[in-house]
């Protein structure tokens, strides 16, 4: 990528506040390890870099503002990327960068505040196959949380899909590492539940 021209981008997720280490992904090609990366630095005459920190907090750049707005700003368009990984549509293996952002509940041009905001649980991954089948077929789309997306065919049948790129992937890891330390919290060494969590349990009289 350095020799090419084109900047190595690599996007660290902020989760060090929440208990995980920072997370780094290599967003551009198939980069497969940090000695990869720091050869290429090394050797590449003309390597750039652009290290962006993602807040892996659901909704952090959304704004009242830009809810309103049909137009997805660069930056949240690629936090969709970061989240997604790939086309929403079930089994659809196209990568986000090949897609289309879409808006799940449609956005309503005329009358924005009736209509599906420009937030990230309002937006999902589509390639341009399925961003198509999704406006002009018969199937009914509805987002879920943290960027669940429930599709409803039209005999009833339900398909859920939930997104898999290194953004949803840091979350899970950071929700893991909340779920450990409050279950560390709630059992005593002696394998019985505390109340309230975080006391120590005193010891039964014989």
């Amino acid at each position: 990528a350095a020799a090419g021209g084109q900047p190595i981008r690599i996007s660290v997720i902020a989760a060090a506040a929440r208990g995980l280490p920072d997370q780094v992904e290599f967003v551009t090609g198939a980069y497969t390890s940090f000695d990869w990366l720091c050869q290429e630095l090394l050797e590449g005459d003309d390597a750039r870099v652009r290290f962006e920190i993602i807040d892996p907090a659901p909704g952090a750049l959304d704004t009242p503002e830009r809810a309103l707005r049909y137009v997805i700003s660069p930056a949240l368009a690629e936090r969709i990327r970061l989240r997604d990984g790939t086309c929403r549509h079930p089994g659809c293996s196209v990568a986000a960068r090949d897609c289309d952002i879409d808006h799940v509940i449609a956005f309503d041009r005329a009358s924005p505040e009736l209509g599906g905001p420009t937030l990230e649980w309002n937006l999902v991954c589509l390639c341009r196959k399925h961003h198509r089948e999704k406006t002009f077929g018969t199937n009914s789309y509805r987002p879920g949380p943290l960027g669940e997306l429930i599709i409803t065919t039209d005999t009833g049948h339900q398909h859920r899909t939930r997104p898999k790129g290194p953004l949803a992937r840091a979350r899970e890891g950071i929700q893991e590492q909340v779920d450990i330390i409050l279950a560390d919290r709630l059992i005593s060494p002696d394998g019985y539940l505390t109340n309230p969590p975080g006391t120590h349990r005193r010891d039964r009289p014989a």
